[in-house]
């Protein structure tokens, strides 16, 4: 498996590597799912699974300590409670994106503990909230290529900004008021 691993799109799970699979075909997407042999190792932590698509994106949540939140290639977004044995089902999973569109990032809202924001490959970033099933409460539109990053302001509740393909990083407010 090292030698079909793709160093620049790696990412680091404890001491060994989980391939990209676009890069990477001759490396199925179970093997990432399945524990490395770092498993044994007392600080490894388990890996949850969060669906058959690519991870792009995760987060711990600044709320809750036990809270790791995902987002994915099949659109998905996943939160996952880290008490739980390795291989649990993500505890809250929706999708804010029409099939076929790719969520690339995402950000917990650090003032609010029910919203994230949702970048993905329609161009659009979307805010929702985790309380209401991932309910859209706004939509932020205005790139002209996905947008591939969104981040909150650590200090206004209601301002994110977003990177895209467009080579634009843009700057929203949800609440005006």
């Amino acid at each position: 498996m090292a030698a079909d691993l793709c160093v620049h799109h790696a990412v680091v799970s404890g001491p060994q590597r989980q391939p990209c699979y676009d890069c990477c075909p001759s490396v199925s997407p179970h093997d990432a799912l399945a524990p490395t042999a770092a498993a044994a190792d007392e600080t490894h932590t388990p890996t949850h699974a969060s669906d058959d698509a690519c991870v792009y994106s995760t987060s711990f949540s600044p709320h809750v300590p036990f809270l790791v939140g995902s987002c994915s290639g099949s659109g998905h977004f996943a939160l996952h409670d880290t008490r739980l044995p390795a291989g649990s089902p993500a505890q809250v999973r929706f999708v804010p994106f029409a099939p076929g569109i790719e969520a690339l990032s995402f950000d917990f809202n650090k003032y609010d503990q029910g919203v994230v924001a949702l970048a993905g490959t329609d161009k659009t970033v979307r805010v929702c909230d985790l309380r209401q099933g991932g309910r859209e409460s706004a939509r932020a539109v205005g790139h002209t290529f996905p947008a591939r990053a969104v981040k909150w302001s650590p200090w206004k509740r209601s301002v994110f900004a977003s990177a895209g393909y467009d080579m634009s990083c843009r700057m929203y407010v949800t609440d005006p008021g």
